[in-house]
């Protein structure tokens, strides 16, 4: 997101994009996604679902009414975000909805991608796996390996296809 650099006086101009080395061109389906600063939260539904609060909003301590209250408006930030795309940019809305041929794939992909983003925070890495040399590198092995074995006793899919599936290597 720092990367891209915009005019002081016209900031619908690009003025300069630097480190280009992880740049990839790809399909817009697979581009089209939500800005990083407004990320939907788990379980935001998209189309013509307003955010609410939460049913047991009354029965909440005060931080957790004002924590609730928070989170929908953030999600309804994101709401006007997805509507605004819808009227503007149909293009991009349009890339960012499942084809009803592909909602198994995207299923598999979702999954894939939670379980990345949690084993990636869970082992304090980022996306090639980099260990900090400050970190014991044993520890995030076995870290890794015990992460493998949660997900295959949560998993609705075979040990084969989590391992198949699994970020990083167990056996470097």
């Amino acid at each position: 997101m720092g990367n891209i650099f915009i005019s002081e006086h016209d900031p619908e101009v690009v003025t300069g994009i630097i480190d280009w080395q992880n740049t990839s061109i790809n399909p817009l389906f697979l581009q089209a996604r939500w800005p990083v600063f407004l990320t939907p939260p788990e379980g935001y539904q998209l189309g013509q679902v307003m955010p609410q609060l939460p049913a047991d909003y009354d029965s909440r301590d005060e931080d957790d009414k004002e924590i609730a209250l928070y989170s929908k408006a953030k999600a309804t930030w994101k709401k006007a975000y997805e509507v605004a795309s819808f009227l503007n940019n149909r293009e991009t809305w349009r890339a960012m909805q499942v084809v009803p041929e592909l909602k198994e794939d995207f299923t598999l992909y979702e999954e894939w991608h939670q379980m990345r983003k949690f084993t990636k925070e869970m082992l304090d890495t980022d996306d090639e796996g980099w260990i900090a040399p400050e970190r014991d590198l044993e520890e995030t092995k076995s870290r890794n390996k015990m992460l493998l074995e949660h997900y295959v006793t949560q998993a609705r899919r075979l040990p084969e296809e989590v391992e198949n599936m699994w970020p990083f290597p167990l056996d470097t």
